[in-house]
Formats: C-alpha cells, sequence, structure tokens
C-alpha cells in the first residue's frame, strides 16, 4: 500500500483564465482557459507526487517509469473504475513491495482515491493521469463539479467560483469507506481533504478517522465546520485549518497571533490533533504540537496569479517533510515554501518543486511562547 493515500469525495475540474474586468451584466471576454484536477486531496497527492513522495523507497524520479504495469487500465469511455476494478487495484498496490524499485511507479508512495462522474469526472482521471499521480476513481452517476477561477488583469485580484458538487446517493459515498475499510495493509498517513459534496453526512470525514485508527494510520485532516469539528472528536495525527475555520471551529474571534497560538495548541493540548498547522493567508503560517509552537511570515512573492491550492501545498509540503523524519519546524519551513510557490503558478498548476527549493532558504522560523 502507498504510505500515503489521500480522500478527496469531492473533486473539481478546475478552470481558470483571465479578463480585464470583472463586471455585471456585460459580456466578459476571457483568455486561454487552463484545466487541471482539482479538489483537496488530488492537490495534496499532485504537489507530493512532484516532491518525489517516494524517495523514502529510494526510487530516483528521473529513472522512474510513469505507470505501474501491475494496474489494470481503467475502463474505456467512463473514465473510473468499477467495484471490481477497484478491487483489482487495491490488490495490485499490496503486491507493490514485491516489485523491484526500479520498476516502481515514481509516486508508488503516494495515492488518490476519488469519486468521478460524466465528462469532467473522466477529464479528472485523464489529467491525473498525464500527471503520473496514481489514483483510483469510484464511479458515481452525477456529473463531477466544475470551478472556475479569473484573474482580473486590471487588478489582480481573483474571483473564485465554486460549485457545491454532485448530490451522492448513499451506496456511492459509503463505497469510498467500504474500499478503505478492506485494505488488508493500511497506509502510513490517510488525508481527507476538502470540502464534502451534498449527500454526504458530516460525520463522513470522522468515519474515515476511524478507520484509519483501527488500521493503524496516521489521520491527516483538512476541511471545515461540522466536517471539521465531527472528525477532530475522533483525534488527527494533523490538521490544518485556515484562521477562519479555526475561528469558526472554537467560536473565539481569534483577533491577534497570541490568541492564534494559544488557539491551535489547545487542539493539541486537548487531544484532538497531535499537530495543527494554521495557515495564515498574508501573515503566515504557524505549526503547534506539545513540544511547542513555531510561526513563519509569509514570503514576499506576487498574487498576480492566484491564491488557488496554496493551502494544499502547505499542508502536502508539511506533510512530506514529516514523512521524511523531520521536526516540527522544519516541516513548517517547508509549508511555507511551498504555500508560497503556488502564487507563482498559474490556476490550479500547483507549486513547482525548482521554485520550492529556491524559497526555502528565505522562510523564517521562529518558536513562540504560549501560555
Amino acid at each position: 500500500m502507498p504510505a500515503i493515500l489521500t480522500l478527496t469525495p469531492n473533486p473539481a475540474l478546475d478552470l481558470s483564465t483571465t479578463a480585464e474586468r470583472v463586471l455585471p451584466t456585460h459580456k466578459l471576454r476571457c483568455g486561454p482557459v487552463t484545466r487541471y484536477a482539482g479538489g483537496g486531496g488530488i492537490n495534496v497527492a499532485r504537489l507530493l507526487h512532484r516532491l518525489g513522495a517516494c524517495r523514502t523507497l529510494g526510487v530516483e524520479s528521473e529513472n522512474a517509469p510513469q505507470r505501474d504495469p501491475f494496474l489494470p487500465d481503467s475502463p474505456p469511455h467512463s473514465g473510473a473504475m468499477g467495484q471490481e476494478d477497484g478491487k483489482k487495484w487495491a490488490a495490485a498496490v499490496h503486491s507493490q513491495p514485491t516489485i523491484p524499485k526500479s520498476d516502481r511507479l515514481l509516486s508508488a508512495d503516494v495515492a488518490a482515491w476519488t469519486l468521478t462522474g460524466g465528462p469532467a469526472g473522466a477529464k479528472v482521471q485523464q489529467l491525473l493521469q498525464q500527471e503520473g499521480v496514481l489514483a483510483l476513481c469510484l464511479p458515481i452517476a452525477d456529473d463531477t463539479r466544475e470551478n472556475l477561477s479569473v484573474i482580473e488583469t486590471a487588478t489582480g485580484q481573483e474571483f473564485r467560483f465554486v460549485l457545491p458538487g454532485p448530490t451522492l446517493a448513499a451506496a456511492e459515498w459509503q463505497a469510498m469507506l467500504a474500499q478503505l475499510a478492506s485494505l488488508a495493509n493500511a497506509p502510513r498517513w490517510l488525508v481527507a481533504s476538502g470540502s464534502l459534496p451534498p449527500g454526504v453526512p458530516d460525520d463522513f470525514y470522522a468515519q474515515a478517522a476511524r478507520i484509519a485508527q483501527r488500521k493503524g494510520a496516521r489521520f491527516v485532516l483538512d476541511s471545515s465546520g461540522p466536517a471539521l469539528a465531527a472528525a477532530l472528536q475522533v483525534g488527527a495525527a494533523l490538521v490544518k485549518p485556515s484562521l477562519r475555520e479555526l475561528r469558526e471551529l472554537t467560536g473565539q474571534a481569534l483577533p491577534d497571533a497570541p490568541a492564534w497560538q494559544a488557539a491551535a495548541q489547545g487542539l493539541v493540548r486537548s487531544g484532538q490533533a497531535e499537530l495543527v498547522a494554521l495557515s495564515l493567508g498574508a501573515q503566515g503560517g504557524l505549526i503547534a504540537s506539545r513540544d511547542g509552537v513555531w510561526q513563519a511570515p509569509a514570503l514576499p512573492v506576487p498574487t498576480t496569479t492566484g491564491t488557488t491550492g496554496a493551502g494544499d501545498c502547505f499542508l502536502a509540503a508539511i506533510l512530506w517533510a514529516l514523512e521524511q523524519g523531520e521536526p516540527p519546524p522544519e516541516a513548517l519551513r517547508w509549508g511555507m515554501a511551498a504555500g508560497a510557490a503556488t502564487l507563482l503558478a498559474p490556476g490550479t498548476a500547483l507549486a513547482q518543486v525548482a521554485d520550492v527549493q529556491r524559497l526555502l532558504p528565505q522562510v523564517v522560523v521562529q518558536a513562540v511562547p504560549v501560555q
């Protein structure tokens, strides 16, 4: 089984374009459109793939093939694997430790599981395959959503139009949990990330967390609202809220840095999370553990290409560093560099490794006292 498995119950085909001005009523003449596979867990898996999540297996990216020969081809036209193909996929992944290292997929140590349907869902799977990201796309009857990001070139402002997603039948979302529960070998990390589509209960991620606990996997959470609160009642190894999400979770105003820091470490001390990685946007980020709290200011990079995916890259790089055995302050440094690198890429192209490495030495992480 891959060391890191991401769950994205509400993926999206992310479209991005430009317009000189975003105005009411008028037709807006847009620039060329770009398309990327999106959704929280998918974005996390995409960056982990780029960072070389299989480094722990000793595989060099330039020598690794782009497809594992043990994996079945997805059915034609559907763009998603059926239940039986999903079982074959899981069995193939379980067998991966016996494959010679030179024959392993580049990112055999990270996989993205998601639910897809319709032409947009087929495109999501195609884009993941093009990036070389190992993916299991369980089929749904309705169409995968499309999100739109528009950069107003006259001002540099970003306008993001995010759709709720298809309404899922109980059997569809339950299939993802059943697939997870049936794994003979658990991943080291299970990442549950993104919004929940209509029809999925608020405790979906909490159910995933319980499965992770039973199987000995470390649970990572990035969500909001009731889904975030319910899953934290089960507990997480790592949770990544934004400041807005932390305010909603705690019911507190959290007006300044000492308040943010105390609230983050409060989640640790209450046993809801072992680590809290708090993204603060233009004010930087922090990470809290039982041993302390560390904070870093944001890097001075332009945001003219938008901020979509920055939080996902922040989380992915932190997780990647932790998987390499780095301590929380160093993991924060990687997260800050990756989040900043995302701002240099258009749409949801996400951070490029060269930019992450270039920005990494510029990140300043400092320990902060917490009462």
